[in-house]
């Protein structure tokens, strides 16, 4: 099994929790007991679906500098650990665990997704007898890219089809759900499907939500791998300079 972690989703909530200790962390990942690799956003990766959806993620601002900074602290500690690190500064780290998580189940990889994330529902989707993950969504994981683009993601600032919502989803002929979007996306035209007058979906709309509910293509030769040696010496060292 390859456990691929979703590093600011996953150390973010055992920070908020009290067990993100940077301590900890090297004592837990010095030796894993699965082959893993810890995934971080890249600098630069929501500008890239904020150029095609303005609101996505606007309610977050830059990481709080405790944070980031103790972030900084784990990135150093887990050098000296048996895990792998993996960034693109273009890209969001969701983008780069899809891509590796695609790439090793393509080969017959089992592998795990530690996130709360239900996007990656989609990857289990694809690889349902080899993926697993932590996320829990709101529909099966086959429908989970359908639902985001007509209810939305309230996370991530996602608002779906205006004037949809879980009721109608939950009225709807799931079946014309996707063949509209899928004739939108192919042919450019939106299809009478019988949805109330006020639901009115445009292409534009469902290309934009379509483009950044999926993930993007990573050039894979450009990701920033560090991976980690062990040495629970030089991390103690570290960790005592800044009396952690």
């Amino acid at each position: 099994m390859l456990t691929i972690i979703d590093g600011n989703n996953f150390f973010r909530r055992l920070i908020e929790t009290g067990g993100g200790d940077a301590r900890s962390i090297l004592h837990q990942y010095l030796d894993p007991r699965t082959e893993t690799i810890i995934v971080w956003d890249g600098e630069k990766g929501s500008s890239r679906r904020r150029k095609v959806y303005p609101q996505y993620k606007m309610n977050r601002g830059p990481l709080d500098k405790d944070i980031s900074v103790h972030f900084n602290t784990l990135v150093r500690v887990l050098s000296h650990c048996k895990v792998v690190q993996v960034f693109h500064n273009e890209y969001e780290g969701d983008d780069v665990v899809a891509a590796l998580a695609r790439d090793y189940a393509s080969k017959g990889r089992k592998v795990h997704i530690e996130s709360t994330d239900a996007d990656f529902l989609q990857i289990k989707g694809e690889y349902p007898e080899l993926v697993t993950t932590t996320a829990v969504g709101k529909v099966t994981p086959e429908l989970t890219l359908l639902y985001k683009i007509w209810v939305g993601d309230g996370s991530d600032k996602i608002s779906g089809i205006p004037m949809f919502g879980q009721k109608k989803w939950d009225e709807a002929n799931l079946a014309d759900l996707q063949r509209l979007v899928d004739h939108a996306l192919e042919h450019g035209e939106i299809i009478d499907i019988g949805l109330p007058k006020a639901v009115k979906p445009t292409v534009e709309l469902i290309r934009a939500l379509h483009e950044i509910i999926t993930f993007y293509p990573i050039p894979t030769h450009e990701l920033t791998i560090i991976p980690g040696v062990p040495n629970y010496a030089a991390a103690d060292a570290y960790l005592k300079e800044y009396f952690l």
